[in-house]
Protein backbone atom coordinates (compact mmCIF):
# COMPACT_ATOMS: atom_id res chain seq x y z
CA UNK A 1 0.00 0.00 0.00
CA UNK A 2 1.29 3.71 -1.37
CA UNK A 3 1.59 6.27 1.55
CA UNK A 4 0.38 9.56 0.43
CA UNK A 5 0.49 13.19 1.73
CA UNK A 6 -2.41 14.74 3.30
CA UNK A 7 -1.27 17.80 0.70
CA UNK A 8 -1.20 15.26 -2.64
CA UNK A 9 -4.87 13.97 -1.47
CA UNK A 10 -6.01 17.38 -1.09
CA UNK A 11 -4.40 18.32 -4.35
CA UNK A 12 -5.85 15.30 -6.04
CA UNK A 13 -9.45 16.09 -4.57
CA UNK A 14 -8.68 19.82 -6.32
CA UNK A 15 -8.29 18.75 -9.43
CA UNK A 16 -10.96 16.58 -9.84
CA UNK A 17 -13.38 18.99 -8.18
CA UNK A 18 -12.50 21.93 -10.17
CA UNK A 19 -14.44 21.15 -13.28
CA UNK A 20 -17.27 20.75 -11.59
CA UNK A 21 -17.42 23.94 -9.58
CA UNK A 22 -16.68 26.17 -12.78
CA UNK A 23 -19.97 24.23 -14.62
CA UNK A 24 -21.88 24.73 -11.01
CA UNK A 25 -20.92 28.20 -10.77
CA UNK A 26 -22.01 29.22 -14.64
CA UNK A 27 -25.32 27.36 -14.59
CA UNK A 28 -25.72 29.17 -10.70
CA UNK A 29 -25.29 32.20 -12.78
CA UNK A 30 -27.39 31.37 -15.38
CA UNK A 31 -30.01 30.74 -13.25
CA UNK A 32 -29.77 33.74 -11.44
CA UNK A 33 -29.85 35.76 -15.05
CA UNK A 34 -33.28 33.77 -15.54
CA UNK A 35 -35.00 34.56 -12.72
CA UNK A 36 -34.22 38.28 -12.71
CA UNK A 37 -30.91 39.11 -10.75
CA UNK A 38 -29.00 40.74 -13.09
CA UNK A 39 -29.48 44.19 -12.42
CA UNK A 40 -28.69 47.19 -13.81
CA UNK A 41 -28.72 50.70 -12.45
CA UNK A 42 -27.76 54.04 -14.75
CA UNK A 43 -27.69 57.34 -13.59
CA UNK A 44 -29.25 60.49 -15.83
CA UNK A 45 -27.84 64.08 -15.45
CA UNK A 46 -30.00 67.07 -16.30
CA UNK A 47 -29.39 70.87 -15.26
CA UNK A 48 -31.78 71.06 -12.45
CA UNK A 49 -32.09 66.61 -11.56
CA UNK A 50 -30.19 63.54 -11.38
CA UNK A 51 -32.31 60.58 -11.81
CA UNK A 52 -30.96 57.01 -10.88
CA UNK A 53 -32.85 53.40 -12.14
CA UNK A 54 -32.42 50.39 -10.60
CA UNK A 55 -34.18 47.61 -12.29
CA UNK A 56 -33.36 43.76 -13.85
CA UNK A 57 -32.34 43.35 -16.90
CA UNK A 58 -33.95 40.09 -16.99
CA UNK A 59 -37.25 39.32 -15.32
CA UNK A 60 -39.64 35.97 -14.32
CA UNK A 61 -42.59 36.06 -16.11
CA UNK A 62 -44.84 35.77 -12.76
CA UNK A 63 -42.76 37.48 -10.35
CA UNK A 64 -43.02 41.25 -9.09
CA UNK A 65 -40.03 42.84 -10.57
CA UNK A 66 -38.72 45.86 -8.06
CA UNK A 67 -38.11 48.81 -10.11
CA UNK A 68 -36.56 52.08 -8.27
CA UNK A 69 -36.22 55.72 -9.82
CA UNK A 70 -34.37 58.28 -7.24
CA UNK A 71 -33.97 61.78 -8.17
CA UNK A 72 -32.02 64.22 -7.05
CA UNK A 73 -32.70 68.20 -6.99
CA UNK A 74 -29.44 69.61 -8.19
CA UNK A 75 -30.83 73.16 -8.41
CA UNK A 76 -30.40 75.84 -5.91
CA UNK A 77 -34.13 76.20 -5.67
CA UNK A 78 -36.80 73.95 -4.55
CA UNK A 79 -38.82 72.27 -7.61
CA UNK A 80 -41.97 69.68 -8.65
CA UNK A 81 -40.93 66.40 -9.74
CA UNK A 82 -43.10 64.38 -12.18
CA UNK A 83 -42.02 60.81 -12.98
CA UNK A 84 -44.30 59.13 -15.57
CA UNK A 85 -44.13 55.83 -16.91
CA UNK A 86 -44.54 55.51 -20.62
CA UNK A 87 -48.22 54.16 -21.55
CA UNK A 88 -46.79 51.40 -23.72
CA UNK A 89 -44.43 50.28 -20.96
CA UNK A 90 -46.83 49.59 -17.67
CA UNK A 91 -49.74 48.47 -20.14
CA UNK A 92 -46.64 45.28 -20.88
CA UNK A 93 -47.48 44.32 -17.28
CA UNK A 94 -50.63 43.10 -15.74
CA UNK A 95 -49.95 45.09 -12.49
CA UNK A 96 -48.02 48.44 -11.95
CA UNK A 97 -47.67 49.04 -8.08
CA UNK A 98 -46.06 52.99 -7.34
CA UNK A 99 -44.94 54.18 -4.06
CA UNK A 100 -45.86 57.07 -2.77
CA UNK A 101 -49.46 56.42 -4.98
CA UNK A 102 -49.72 57.74 -8.65
CA UNK A 103 -51.22 60.79 -9.35
CA UNK A 104 -55.44 61.46 -9.74
CA UNK A 105 -56.21 60.93 -13.31
CA UNK A 106 -52.74 59.53 -14.29
CA UNK A 107 -52.18 55.83 -13.12
CA UNK A 108 -48.46 55.30 -14.20
CA UNK A 109 -47.32 58.90 -12.98
CA UNK A 110 -46.44 60.27 -9.60
CA UNK A 111 -46.17 63.89 -8.40
CA UNK A 112 -43.11 64.85 -6.00
CA UNK A 113 -44.11 68.26 -4.40
CA UNK A 114 -41.65 70.99 -3.23
CA UNK A 115 -37.69 69.08 -3.60
CA UNK A 116 -35.43 70.81 -1.76
CA UNK A 117 -32.14 71.44 -3.86
CA UNK A 118 -29.74 68.79 -2.80
CA UNK A 119 -32.77 66.66 -1.53
CA UNK A 120 -33.13 62.70 -2.89
CA UNK A 121 -36.02 60.95 -3.16
CA UNK A 122 -37.37 57.73 -3.99
CA UNK A 123 -39.96 56.03 -6.72
CA UNK A 124 -40.61 52.61 -6.30
CA UNK A 125 -42.53 50.59 -8.62
CA UNK A 126 -43.55 47.17 -8.68
CA UNK A 127 -44.03 45.30 -12.64
CA UNK A 128 -45.91 42.05 -12.48
CA UNK A 129 -47.25 39.56 -14.77
CA UNK A 130 -45.87 40.26 -18.19
CA UNK A 131 -45.49 38.18 -21.47
CA UNK A 132 -42.08 36.54 -22.07
CA UNK A 133 -40.10 38.39 -24.73
CA UNK A 134 -38.30 41.82 -24.74
CA UNK A 135 -39.74 44.77 -23.16
CA UNK A 136 -39.11 48.66 -23.93
CA UNK A 137 -40.36 52.10 -23.06
CA UNK A 138 -39.17 54.64 -21.07
CA UNK A 139 -39.70 57.05 -18.29
CA UNK A 140 -40.05 60.90 -18.17
CA UNK A 141 -39.05 63.13 -15.45
CA UNK A 142 -40.37 66.53 -15.04
CA UNK A 143 -39.18 69.26 -12.91
CA UNK A 144 -41.30 72.80 -12.69
CA UNK A 145 -38.64 74.84 -13.47
CA UNK A 146 -39.00 73.11 -17.36
CA UNK A 147 -36.24 70.59 -17.06
CA UNK A 148 -36.79 67.50 -18.53
CA UNK A 149 -35.16 63.29 -18.58
CA UNK A 150 -36.17 60.69 -20.90
CA UNK A 151 -34.93 57.70 -19.44
CA UNK A 152 -35.15 54.31 -21.86
CA UNK A 153 -36.01 50.93 -20.42
CA UNK A 154 -35.27 47.86 -21.25
CA UNK A 155 -35.78 44.36 -20.18
CA UNK A 156 -36.22 40.65 -21.01
CA UNK A 157 -38.84 38.39 -19.56
CA UNK A 158 -38.55 34.83 -18.75
CA UNK A 159 -41.06 31.92 -18.10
Amino acid sequence: MEVTSVRDVMQWVIERARTPLVVMASLLGFAELLHGHSLSDAVYRSPSLEARIHLAEHLGGHDAAPVDIEVRNTSDVPCDVEIALSDDLARSFEQVAMIPEPSPGAPFSVRLERVLPGEERLVALELQGAEPGPLAGHVDITASAGDELSIPIRTFVTH
